[in-house]
């Protein structure tokens, strides 16, 4: 049980990030016009990406079907 705790606070984690990133486009990136969108798309993925590396490894004792239901958390 802890182990999906843990994958729900790392989620948790993720969204003042899509906040900010939010922010961000709509404040600096909506003078790129169209291309606003997507880059904010690539910016928060990378962003996800980044902190799924570094924190999804230390949950322990994981099985693959664990990783399946974070992704589906």
């Amino acid at each position: 049980m802890r182990k999906y705790l843990v994958a729900i606070a790392i989620w948790a984690l993720i969204f003042p990030f899509a906040i900010v990133n939010g922010i961000l486009r709509d404040e600096v990136l909506d003078g790129l016009g169209d291309l606003a969108p997507p880059l904010s798309g690539v910016i928060l993925s990378a962003i996800i990406l980044v902190i799924a590396l570094f924190l999804i490894p230390k949950i322990e004792d994981c099985r693959p079907r664990d990783y399946v239901f974070f992704g589906i958390i």
